[in-house]
């Protein structure tokens, strides 16, 4: 973790006290509302006036006595400590009277939430729940399970659901359902914090509706859990860092530090992993006090503290040079649904709904919309106009239900709608126009006419614990429940054919275990893989009277037969993931199945991952791996397990350029990936798949021109969606990078520069080439002057004038060149060095004007007197304005970079693990005149990817970079 230089920060969020109030009660705790500040210690209530709190007391109540917890709700303020619950009536602050108590007799509270009509208490036996719908007599309703003592706790209500959240000391944290409070149900446990949990805050993303949950883990700092990343925290640890409350807006974290004060933590954003810790943007120390509690005010972006000192702080947050977010697209591949229908393959990946067409033995993706969540597992289309797609967080409980896409135009698809609290467990089954889908814990069948593309839940049904569920043509649903202790299952058949009134039919107990079912024809097929191996087949053909015929367990020595997820795809047709991939069955005989393909039967020569989703449409099996590849088979070739297509779509960015708001990437493993960067999410707009991959590209006019090691030059015209090849040169096998000017592209290909001519680009064809002392890597060229970075040759200058006789004018030993570019007479180069900047008034007599030594520069581009220097963990800013360089910050991207673009409208483009944005205003920000930070030196971090997009957080600077553009908190 990078060191804390926080007393040099300049600009970023270091609280300014606004005013203070000195007492003499230790205060534990403070919540603001409507500019009321309601703060308890050991006397009791106090309210303050935040506008002038260190005159304006406004209220004392001490007849609660020493209280360590407080909550509002409407007038009223409901204060613990010790034993009891008091009620106080806080219409008039001034005159504020007891409504109600209550005292528990082997309970010692600790902090309260409040939520409608009910108190939620943090105690040292764990939850209680107190009806307070008449504050005069309050009554227990019990309590929420817990595993340990619950130091903090906070309450989440949606329009159907509600939940606690409970830090629990030792004993990690949990989330539990109390939509019933009479029936709490422990949604999440996670039982290893880095620290003991104390203080509990948690946050919602508004567009990916993702849930932060913020743990003050005492000496172990704050750690953050977000959605079904439980057991990944991201966390901010120190070992100077005590961490006892926290409080957090959409941008940062505020933790009270027993041993120094408030910490400002940046959150703007969190990863999505743990690979990265949280940063402190700020602090405010408070010597010979501790603050205890702490309470954000976003209105006024104000922080109010409480301290055992008694004094009660109120500091300003506001910070008008937080720097711009980073965006992204996209750091990893990570299908989440997929689904085929004819040559047409729809993938959920990343959250984003991807559109692919199967053209010959390639996917061309046809377009790509970002939805409001990400996807949990199944996709199902209706008459090609609407997509259906289940999502889930598992630790927002609203944060679970059905979106929906018009995807009548794939080059435009678009999110329509979304359905919140609806099938939950994620598979989706489409029977004509009505889809089924199941939730549990609220037990329930949805049963939803899509038929007009507005979803219309029809009816429910109440169907208990279901873990797998399928649909027949005749309209029977097939269900079982979670297999109960004396090792056994339930299933159940409900009668669908009256839409809006399902009817159970009948129950079957079975001996075993279920995993998954599948109907085909008459026929319930249910994969059996805990007590017994193989697939049970029941016999449907009167739903009434369900008959077990059988159990198979398979007869090929080549096959591992642990049955997992089975789904009907074709007519008497099984398919089955196994253990080592997927098997084809042909279930004409249920009793005895016959494996008519097994894909991935040759495991190494076809993948090293494991199939994760697949799916079948018109003899084409469409396969998604754990290697982020999708593979095609087409299943009724002779060898079907040969892959027809593999498509990589993890993100290895080569190289980018952009033009206008258009950005062109060379990915090594997608081709060429157009993205919008006038869009906050950088979508990807258009891709044109290379099986050979893209290490370069350039683009002229219309006209994109992509090389590759194994595939030449590519021309590809831009006029078209997809992109369309136009022509192909294959006298560069060995091509990494590309330049055009005119009707001329300068490839370099390792063993020198071919010049190819490309006035008719559906017919490029060689003009010239040059071959040269080292290896060509990069290219850049000025009229007929042609610059290569030699790798150990340096720097070569050509005269190309004459194509067909190219000439050295120049060079440059004294460096390994990796990349090069020019800007007026000054040539730019990176290498083993670091920085060299050449004089070029005179070719043949190169002069080194400028150096900075840095360690493994793998590219640079240049914008005014900033030069962006990619490196092995990110892009050095160095400012050459002077004569000696200045490095200016650095901006830190998950791996190494391979190419950066200093692009139009103050936008820094950097191709990595994926393409990432950086936005930069044209002037810097100087530091405030009352700051006394003389650092000058500032790093900037990419922090984490939200649906597609990252955001910087901001470590420490006496300049740096931001936008004025607001920027909606993620």
């Amino acid at each position: 973790m990078l060191p804390l230089l926080v007393q040099t920060l300049v600009g970023a969020a270091i609280p300014t006290l606004l005013g203070y109030s000195n007492g003499t009660q230790n205060l534990a705790d403070v919540v603001v509302v409507d500019g009321l500040a309601y703060a308890v210690g050991n006397v009791g209530l106090i309210i303050y006036d935040t506008k002038s709190l260190g005159e304006n007391v406004v209220g004392v109540h001490g007849a609660s006595g020493a209280a360590t917890g407080v909550a509002l709700s409407q007038d009223i303020a409901y204060v613990v400590g010790g034993r009891t619950l008091t009620m106080l009536n806080v219409s008039s602050p001034g005159k504020m009277s007891v409504l109600g108590r209550h005292t528990t007799t082997n309970a010692m509270l600790h902090k309260v939430a409040v939520s409608g009509d009910v108190a939620y208490i943090a105690t040292d036996r764990g939850a209680l729940m107190m009806n307070v719908s008449n504050p005069e007599e309050p009554s227990r309703i019990g309590w929420a399970t817990a595993t340990g003592p619950v130091h903090d706790v906070v309450v989440k209500t949606d329009s159907n659901t509600r939940h606690l959240f409970l830090a629990m000391g030792a004993s990690g944290f949990a989330v539990v359902d109390v939509t019933d409070e009479n029936k709490p149900v422990n949604v999440r446990v996670v039982n290893s914090t880095p620290g003991p949990a104390v203080g509990i805050a948690i946050a919602k993303r508004p567009i990916s509706g993702q849930t932060l949950v913020f743990i003050a883990c005492g000496t172990g700092g704050l750690a953050v859990y977000i959605d079904s990343n439980l057991n990944g925290a991201t966390m901010y640890a120190d070992a100077n860092v005590t961490s006892v409350a926290v409080s957090v807006d959409g941008k940062a974290a505020f933790v009270a530090d027993s041993r120094h004060g408030v910490l400002v933590i940046d959150t703007d954003p969190i990863p999505l992993t743990s690979t990265r810790s949280l940063q402190v943007a700020g602090r405010k120390e408070a010597a010979g006090t501790v603050p205890q509690g702490l309470d954000f005010v976003e209105e006024t972006n104000n922080l109010m503290v409480a301290y055992d000192s008694g004094s009660l702080h109120n500091m300003s947050i506001t910070s008008t040079t937080r720097p711009s977010r980073l965006v992204s697209n996209k750091q990893e591949g990570h299908v989440e649904a997929i689904h085929g229908s004819g040559s047409t393959l729809f993938v959920g990946n990343n959250g984003e709904l991807q559109i692919w067409e199967l053209q010959r033995k390639n996917l061309q993706l046809l377009g790509s919309v970002r939805g409001p969540k990400s996807f949990s597992g199944s996709i199902q289309v209706y008459n090609n106009q609407f997509v259906f797609a289940s999502y889930n967080s598992y630790l927002d409980m609203e944060g679970h239900g059905l979106m929906v896409f018009d995807v009548s135009m794939p080059s435009q698809p678009r999110f329509v709608s979304e359905i919140p609290g609806v099938c939950r467990d994620g598979k989706l089954v489409l029977r004509e126009s009505v889809l089924y889908c199941t939730s549990f814990p609220a037990s329930l069948l949805y049963i939803i006419d899509v038929g007009t593309g507005s979803p219309n839940v029809t009816a429910t049904a109440y169907v208990g614990k279901v873990s797998d569920f399928d649909v027949s043509a005749n309209s029977s649903v097939y269900l079982f429940q979670e297999s109960s202790e004396d090792g056994s299952f339930v299933l159940d058949v409900l009668d669908v054919s009256d839409s809006t009134d399902p009817v159970n039919v009948t129950s079957l107990v079975i001996e075993g275990s279920a995993r998954s079912i599948a109907v085909s024809g008459s026929t319930v097929f249910i994969t059996n893989w805990e007590h017994v191996r193989g697939m049970l087949a029941v016999d449907v053909s009167n739903p009434s009277n369900p008959v077990v015929l059988g159990n198979y367990t398979g007869n090929n020595r080549d096959l591992t037969f642990y049955f997992e997820d089975a789904v009907a795809c074709g007519d008497n047709t099984l398919c089955v993931t196994l253990l080592n991939g997927v098997g084809v069955f042909d279930v004409s005989k249920p009793l005895e199945p016959r494996l008519v393909l097994q894909l991935y039967r040759d495991y190494e020569s076809n993948t090293q991952g494991t199939i994760t989703h697949y799916s079948v449409s018109q003899n084409i099996m469409y396969a998604a791996d754990s290697l982020h590849n999708i593979l095609a088979y087409n299943m009724e070739e002779q060898d079907p397990a040969v892959v027809l297509i593999r498509l990589n779509i993890n993100r290895d960015a080569r190289d980018v350029t952009a033009v206008g708001d258009a950005v062109y990437v060379a990915d090594r493993n997608a081709g060429l990936l157009i993205y919008n960067a006038a869009d906050d999410d950088l979508p990807l707009t258009r891709q044109y798949q290379m099986p050979e991959g893209a290490h370069g590209v350039a683009v002229s006019g219309t006209t994109a021109y992509v090389v590759s090691t194994n595939g030449g030059l590519s021309t590809l015209d831009l006029r078209s969606t997809p992109p369309r090849l136009m022509g192909n040169f294959r006298g560069a096998n060995k091509a990494v990078a590309v330049a055009v000017e005119g009707t001329v592209a300068y490839v370099a290909d390792g063993d020198g520069v071919v010049l190819v001519n490309v006035q008719f680009p559906s017919n490029p064809t060689q003009l010239g080439r040059f071959n040269t002392n080292g290896m060509a890597v990069d290219v850049h060229v000025s009229g007929t002057t042609v610059y290569v970075a030699d790798s150990a040759g340096g720097l070569r200058v050509l005269d190309a004038s004459t194509p067909s006789a190219v000439r050295e004018v120049g060079a440059y030993q004294d460096i390994n060149a990796q990349a090069v570019t020019l800007v007026g007479n000054e040539v730019f180069l990176v290498g083993d060095v670091g920085l060299v900047v050449l004089n070029a008034a005179n070719l043949s007599s190169l002069t080194v004007s400028k150096v900075l030594q840095i360690d493994g520069p793998t590219d640079v581009s240049v914008e005014g007197d900033l030069v962006y220097v990619g490196m092995a963990d990110g892009v050095t800013v160095v400012n050459v304005s002077s004569q000696i360089p200045v490095v200016e910050g650095v901006l830190q991207t998950p791996g190494s970079p391979a190419a950066v673009h200093a692009a139009a409208g103050n936008r820094v483009l950097v191709a990595d693990i994926g393409l990432w944005m950086f936005g930069f205003p044209a002037t810097r920000m100087e530091p405030s005149a009352d700051d006394d930070s003389s650092v000058a030196v500032g790093v900037y971090i990419a922090v984490g990817v939200v649906g597609g997009v990252a955001l910087i957080a901001l470590l420490g600077a006496a300049w740096f970079f931001c936008t004025k553009k607001e920027v909606v908190p993620y």
